[in-house]
């Protein structure tokens, strides 16, 4: 480091030694993300006599429990408390219960690709709802917990309602078709088929020659003639991609289960907005929901937008690794990413790549947090998040005429970054990289 650079860092840490009393406490922005050690999903559904219940649905690797010997066999057991909590009127109720998995060897305890997974259903009011779940690994002091927003619609309301979207992509098994490209696929389906359609609570699509299903919950007084259901998709700078109007009349219980399916081979990689509105004809109803959804690597990934996941996967590629992918013709390029992150499976010999599911998980946070005024890959946060992962914390400071410093702490590597936002945009730049 040179020594104007090394007295500006030294000017930073006198400033923040002499501000003490006005310097932000030190938090860590990543401490609810390293808490997610299980996938949380909770979504609406309707009884036979059409009232509304919760489902909660929790997955987690088998990596992640602590398993036993007992009789040649491990084991192990946790137990999931859940808590509802009423936003308005403030009412809370609680629900507990256990599950047990066995496992035959100490090899399979240690799949990051083995889950283990929970679901239980409830009756609910409709309502506003706060749901915390914590995983509780019994015999151990291991604890795992999530929190989400939840909103709850009834016919007991009166009013024409639409629940929050439920995201999900289809198995191998689903004998659903797949929609055409380009088009926005409406029907009115029964309750989901979990044999047919996974759900992914985290709202991420990629891979190749697949399509995505978003299920809506509509609920409220329908007359004979039936309602009009429109979807939009819109990219994160508002423009409508996709639009689709479906009329549909076939609506007797109160309530019905509208699925849109779409393909995602020619979506680039982003955050995108999908909007919902029921109408009943004449004006006599109206309801809407908004969801949020990213896309990852899908086909456009190695043809419209190779540029973009080159420079992304510079991020943990060398120069080498990237000369090869660019090297190769257009239709050989989904080998040849095969064959790159098969050199980085640091478990070749079991069926996932806990590698290439960092990435994505990293990728996709970057997405979500550090895309404000450009792709978050392309900012010097997004940058050092995807080739080191998660800080072991995060320091905030105040600094003069609106400035801020931000400090990553990386323990296993023995080094900090420091970023500065320079005019208190939130759009932060890497000043200084230091040894600890």
């Amino acid at each position: 480091m040179n020594l104007r650079r090394a007295l500006f860092i030294a000017s930073i840490l006198i400033v923040i030694s002499f501000r003490s009393s006005s310097a932000l406490p030190m938090q860590d922005m990543f401490d609810s993300e390293r808490r997610v050690a299980f996938e949380l999903s909770i979504r609406q559904v309707f009884d036979e006599q059409s009232q509304p219940q919760i489902v909660v649905t929790t997955s987690i690797p088998y990596n992640r429990l602590v398993f036993f010997l007992k009789k040649d066999t491990y084991v192990s057991s946790y137990r999931v408390f859940m808590e509802l909590r009423r936003e308005k009127s403030g009412g809370i109720r609680g629900e507990v219960w256990e599950e047990t998995i066995a496992a035959g060897d100490y090899k399979e305890t240690q799949a990051r690709s083995s889950l283990s997974r929970s679901k239980k259903s409830f009756d609910i009011e409709p309502g506003e709802y706060k749901v915390k779940v914590t995983l509780e690994i019994i015999d151990t002091s291991l604890r795992f917990e999530q929190e989400k927003k939840v909103r709850i619609v009834g016919r007991s309301q009166g009013e024409l309602l639409l629940a929050d979207p439920i995201f999900m992509f289809p198995t191998r098994s689903a004998s659903a078709q797949k929609p055409p490209g380009g088009e926005l696929s409406v029907t009115l389906c029964e309750q989901i088929d979990e044999e047919s359609f996974i759900i992914i609570p985290s709202a991420i699509y990629h891979g190749f020659d697949t399509w995505a299903r978003i299920s809506h919950s509509l609920v409220g007084p329908v007359p004979g003639e039936g309602v009009d259901f429109v979807v939009r998709i819109k990219d994160a700078r508002g423009n409508v991609l996709s639009y689709h109007h479906e009329h549909i009349e076939s609506i007797t219980a109160g309530h019905a289960q509208f699925c849109t399916d779409f393909v995602i081979d020619d979506m680039s990689l982003g955050e995108y907005v999908i909007e919902a509105s029921a109408m009943i004809p004449g004006g006599e109803g109206h309801a809407e929901a908004v969801g949020r959804f990213l896309v990852l690597f899908t086909r456009s990934s190695f043809l419209a937008d190779f540029d973009d996941t080159i420079e992304i996967l510079s991020a943990i590629a060398d120069r080498d690794d990237l000369r090869e992918l660019e090297a190769v013709p257009p239709a050989e390029r989904f080998d040849a990413w095969e064959r790159f992150w098969k050199t980085k499976d640091p478990t070749p010999n079991t069926g996932a790549n806990e590698f290439l599911s960092d990435f994505f998980s990293r990728l996709g946070y970057v997405m979500k947090n550090f895309s404000r005024f450009q792709p978050g890959w392309q900012t010097d946060r997004g940058k050092i998040y995807l080739e080191f992962g998660k800080p072991d914390k995060v320091s905030d400071y105040p600094g003069q005429l609106g400035r801020g410093y931000q400090y990553w702490y990386y323990y296993s590597i023995g080094t900090i970054f420091v970023f500065e936002d320079p005019v208190g945009t939130g759009e932060y730049q890497l000043i200084s990289t230091e040894i600890m």
